[in-house]
């Protein structure tokens, strides 16, 4: 993914949709100023690993 898709993809989280636009407005400018100042993710694309936690419960 590249940094615009990773804007995107951290906009589209429950908890940032529900955000007052000011607040969402300045996570995502700090978002994007991480990925500016990193090497990995300055330019271009990038590997993102995504891990997965997954919770069973079996009802009693």
């Amino acid at each position: 993914m590249d940094r615009g898709e990773q804007l995107l993809h951290a906009s589209s989280a429950g908890g940032v949709l529900v955000m007052p636009e000011e607040e969402r407005e300045a996570l995502l400018g700090r978002i994007r100023a991480f990925l500016a100042s990193r090497p990995e993710t300055a330019r271009g694309e990038f590997t993102l690993p995504m891990l997965t936690g997954v919770m069973r419960v079996r009802r009693l």
